[in-house]
């Protein structure tokens, strides 16, 4: 075996030192192996060195020596492992004074979306010649309704006169040196596949309360860590025009022979639609092309204003093209109309509501809440579904049926009965279709998902007490 050192001394010494018994080329081979020892350590304590790269025992003295400290201790058994928020404090401070660092900071320090703007590009003021800002008038375009629309928000763009006003006192925000952060402090939930509320057969409101709903974009995530935060990296409520605009570029777009392309429509759509035409039927998607974006206030006698069936594009060349319209879309309001003529059985949206917490219902993790409130394993368990074939036993298509399953069962149980989709179930459980609580009995109705396990004879199934809510 022989080292790269030895390799190096010219052929004839090499030669002479075999001829000899190859003493040089031990002592060259022990020499290699304790250098690599010393080669390995200087590389480890290289990596020491840098948040991204150290183990984590060195992890804490990287933060001493910055001083960088959590705003709330975890301690040593949450599982988290502190080397994000340090990497992010070294980022931080390296972008010290910058815009982009200040909103970072207010988003980690709370834990909430934010946007950070500085005032002074809201000024009206007289410019350089040599140096025209075009973006910034001297004057509200009033007829700009996008600029309208956003008056007063974080992505106000409508010029000011100097408020020189201390902004300690709630005034003063339109200054030279002052900088507005604005946080989102409600959270977004997405809902797949609600049944929505059917007013009339072209009138559906996505709420299943039948409740004007404002709809929410998720927010996504930024990748570029150095910029500001746009419109479409917030949980904003969702609005009229910028969505309007997408979908009439979409459909332009396909009327040129060309592929759309989406931001809000993309593979996680703000509002996903689908509809059922007749009873008993499927539930067939609509495609964003075919939704149009509309104010679908109340035109009197309980009515709304209803979308066109189609609309006309002039393509490239000149020729015209009709493209069907399905469905129109108040973001809103969260109403969907059909258009004249149109009808349907039912309707079931995907789309995002805002709320401060996470409170009754939604789309989060409540398994712990179900579990503590029945206190023990449970005895007994049915899903509710109108989405798969009932077998009157585990899987039944009405809460009255779950009930009258439960009711049957010998007192002293605990029993789930699991509501397995976002349908909307409409039952009068009064007189004989209440639930009985029994001496000893408890009963908890949850919204979850019952999934299904490999049976120990092959085939599925669907076990008692398991289930993701």
């Amino acid at each position: 075996m022989t080292s790269a050192i030895y390799d190096l001394l010219p052929a004839h010494i090499r030669t002479r030192d075999l001829e000899a018994g190859g003493t040089l080329q031990a002592l060259f081979a022990l020499m290699e192996r304790e250098g690599g020892v010393v080669e390995d350590d200087i590389r480890r304590l290289a990596e020491t060195w840098f948040i991204e790269t150290c183990p984590p025992w060195a992890i804490p003295y990287i933060a001493q020596l910055l001083d960088a400290r959590a705003l709330h201790d975890l301690g040593p058994d949450s599982g988290f492992s502190p080397r994000a928020w340090v990497g992010n404090t070294i980022r931080n401070r390296q972008r010290k004074g910058t815009l982009g660092a200040i909103e970072a900071v207010a988003s980690e320090a709370t834990g909430l979306p934010a946007r950070a703007n500085e005032m002074f590009e809201r000024l009206s003021a007289t410019q350089w010649l040599n140096h025209t800002r075009l973006h910034r008038n001297a004057a509200a375009r009033v007829r700009d309704g996008d600029a309208m629309a956003l008056t007063g928000s974080a992505f106000d763009r409508t010029p000011r006169s100097v408020d020189v006003r201390r902004i300690d006192r709630g005034g003063g925000r339109y200054n030279i040196p002052n900088i507005a952060v604005h946080l989102w402090r409600l959270q977004p939930y997405r809902l797949p596949s609600v049944e929505a509320a059917r007013i009339s057969d072209h009138q559906f409101v996505l709420d299943p309360l039948a409740r004007d709903l404002p709809l929410y974009w998720t927010g996504r995530t930024e990748t570029d860590a150095i910029g500001i935060a746009s419109m479409l990296d917030l949980p904003v409520p969702l609005a009229i025009r910028p969505l309007f605009r997408e979908l009439e570029a979409a459909r332009q777009a396909i009327s040129d022979g060309g592929t759309p392309a989406y931001e809000w429509f993309g593979a996680n759509p703000a509002v996903a639609l689908e509809i059922q035409l007749a009873p008993g039927g499927p539930f067939g998607p609509v495609d964003p092309a075919e939704i149009a974006i509309c104010d679908l206030h109340d035109v009197g006698g309980g009515d709304w204003r209803r979308p066109p069936a189609s609309k006309d594009y002039t393509t490239a060349s000149g020729a015209t093209e009709t493209r069907t319209i399905r469905a129109g879309l108040d973001p809103v309001r969260g109403r969907v109309a059909l258009p004249a003529g149109g009808t349907a059985n039912g309707l079931r949206a995907t789309y995002v509501y805002a709320a401060p917490g996470d409170l009754g219902g939604g789309a989060y993790d409540r398994r712990q809440t179900a579990e503590a409130l029945l206190g023990r394993a449970a005895d007994f368990q049915v899903g509710v579904t109108k989405r798969l074939p009932g077998n009157g036993a585990t899987i039944v298509p009405s809460i009255a049926e779950a009930i009258g399953l439960w009711n049957g069962r010998p007192a002293g149980e605990a029993g789930v009965i699991v509501l397995m989709d976002n349908d909307r179930f409409e039952e009068d459980l009064t007189g004989p279709n209440a639930p009985v609580i029994r001496d000893g009995s408890a009963l908890a109705i949850v919204a979850a998902n019952w999934p299904e396990e490999p049976a120990s004879g092959g085939g599925t199934i669907r076990r008692t007490g398991t289930f993701t809510a």
